[in-house]
């Protein structure tokens, strides 16, 4: 008999889940392991079992967002999946919807990183932000003018500060409508994700003021740079950078930006070398459930992939 529950995140529901996750989505052992450790107890996670078997589920990791000035818990949907011998058949769209009901009675929206824009706009989602990937030079030469002053530093669980914290939070909310609060703990878990997959997070200074941060490492044999939140100065910004990755990795010849199409716009604006090797790359989805919200449609957004 096929039924939902929601895991009382006991030691067999993460022994099953564990495994469900390894079989579908073939992350790195890493990753998985600090996504389990971080999120498994804090998350909901709904399962749709067949005779006491799980065959599907759904993540609901919760973030504190801002919407517009007001401070509410925001679901981020991950780790959709049923087994093979039970797609095409319905069983999807039940797990969906009622996870979806859910949601509704606490969250005026919820959004995901879809695989398939198509499945989830018959279910109400719309796309709301593009997220852009520029492909360029390790040794690209950066022009640039005024007085420079950029510092990137390393950043560790122990040197995340209030005050780091509180000027990212100001310039995201001078430049957006609706955003996850950057807290201590969100930055705490994107440290562990990037160390998870061999990666490290830089926190960007502009003259001992905090001006944005990004993670770095590299897959298959190119220099990834993301989660970037940048503000001001971008040419300055960039050409540093540039010049930390030919330091961190030596001989590599390739870097790619992964970002907000908002804030690749304003690094375009400055850094000319975007506009012309910039591409989509996916789609961040929003169901709206617009009697809460009063309609996100003209707002400035910006959705992270931070899980």
């Amino acid at each position: 008999m096929f039924s939902f529950r929601y895991s009382d995140k006991s030691d067999k529901d993460k022994i099953e889940i564990r495994d469900f996750w390894d079989k579908t989505f073939h992350d790195t052992k890493g990753f998985t392991d600090y996504y389990l450790s971080n999120m498994f107890y804090d998350n909901k996670i709904l399962l749709a079992e067949e005779d006491e078997k799980v065959v599907g589920m759904i993540h609901l990791n919760p973030y504190e967002f801002m919407l517009r000035g007001k401070q509410c818990t925001i679901y981020y949907i991950v780790g959709v999946a049923i087994v093979p011998e039970f797609r095409l058949k319905g069983y999807m769209k039940k797990l969906l919807n009622h996870a979806l009901n859910d949601i509704r009675k606490e969250s005026p929206f919820t959004y995901l990183w879809p695989a398939d824009t198509a499945y989830y706009s018959s279910s109400g989602f719309v796309s709301v932000q593009n997220c852009i990937c520029t492909e360029i030079e390790v040794e690209s030469d950066i022009n640039f003018c005024g007085d420079n002053g950029i510092n990137l530093a390393v950043m560790s669980e122990e040197k995340i500060t209030d005050y780091f914290i509180s000027e990212i939070d100001r310039l995201l909310d001078n430049e957006f409508d609706v955003y996850a609060c950057r807290s201590r703990k969100y930055f705490e878990r994107l440290i562990r994700e990037a160390l998870s997959e061999g990666c490290s997070m830089y926190a960007v200074y502009d003259n001992d003021m905090p001006v944005g941060y990004f993670t770095v490492g590299t897959a298959e044999g190119i220099i990834e740079v993301q989660h970037v939140v940048l503000f001001g100065k971008y040419n300055l910004i960039i050409k540093e950078i540039l010049s930390i990755c030919r330091k961190k990795y030596p001989g590599f010849l390739k870097i790619r930006f992964h970002m907000s199409e908002e804030i690749n716009k304003k690094i375009t604006e400055e850094v000319p070398l975007f506009k012309d090797n910039s591409s989509l790359e996916h789609v961040m989805m929003l169901l709206d459930f617009s009697d809460k919200s009063n309609n996100l449609k003209n707002s400035r957004i910006l959705f992270d992939e931070i899980v």
